[in-house]
């Protein structure tokens, strides 16, 4: 059968040419085609504005969609939702979450940071304790040399007093103080008291006692010697010792002279 082309709108449709002529003859042409939609201008109008804005909200909502997931993500938060104020609310709980964390944990570290200037200071005060001690026992103990330094003998002394004062100590003999700053004698540390009295002994006649007790006050008796050697009988291995260092050109009392002293007391081939 003869098809008729009737172009509508740009889209053409394809009609039996005799349908189409007994429609003319009837004066009504009906178009029935299910996928062809139809409209007038107007109508047309408001469909492409329906349409394009349906089409911007779905893709807004898209969009908004996509950049609430990726901050999820990025931030690490957790929420039901997939609007903004969703992500808002619980962004704000994380960062409150956190801000309370975030003090103690300064707190910490203040407190680890204030340990150890406590154990600095701690250490520092020690070591400064020991560096008082060791200068207050070298006070104490250059007021004790001087102050028995002061009670030697001022003749007849075999050694020099620096030497004097090392036999004393070497046998327990020392000074101490009492409160009042006042010097009294003490051997291997106990005081040297009268046996009546109880009151601590003269420094002024203990001390010289001592020295003489350890032979170094030379004698005033002639004794066995000859004429020309006068006291040569009585002569002290340290007299021998004496005359052999002056012989060699050592003055008693030198440092080379004590040296040598102190080496033949150690090994006890010289005894005073």
């Amino acid at each position: 059968m003869e098809k008729v082309k009737i172009n509508i709108g740009g889209v053409d449709l394809e009609m039996d040419k005799e349908e189409v002529s007994k429609a003319i003859e009837a004066g009504e042409l009906k178009i029935e085609k299910d996928d062809l939609v139809v409209y007038n201008k107007d109508d047309f109008e408001s469909f492409k504005e329906n349409f394009a804005g349906e089409e911007y909200k779905k893709g807004k909502t898209a969009g908004t969609e996509m950049t609430i997931k990726s901050a999820r993500e990025k931030y690490g938060v957790e929420f039901e939702g997939k609007t903004i104020d969703n992500f808002a609310e619980a962004f704000k709980q994380k960062i409150l979450t956190e801000a309370k964390a975030e003090p103690s944990k300064k707190i910490q570290e203040l407190e680890q940071d204030n340990e150890k200037l406590r154990n600095n200071y701690s250490d520092l005060e020690g070591q400064f304790n020991t560096f008082k001690t060791d200068i207050q026992q070298k006070e104490t103990q250059t007021k004790k040399d001087t102050t028995l330094m002061s009670f030697m003998p001022k003749e007849g002394m075999k050694v020099s007093s620096e030497i004097a004062i090392l036999a004393l100590k070497n046998k327990g003999v020392d000074v101490d103080f009492d409160e009042n700053g006042n010097a009294f004698p003490v051997v291997n540390g106990q005081v040297v008291k009268h046996e009546k009295t109880l009151k601590p002994v003269s420094l002024e006649n203990f001390i010289p006692e001592q020295i003489t007790t350890l032979g170094l006050i030379e004698k005033k008796s002639g004794g066995n010697g000859g004429k020309d050697e006068p006291g040569g009988g009585n002569e002290s291995s340290y007299d021998k010792f004496v005359s052999e260092m002056e012989a060699n050109g050592i003055d008693r009392g030198s440092q080379k002279f004590n040296e040598e002293m102190n080496k033949r007391i150690s090994e006890k081939t010289l005894k005073i």
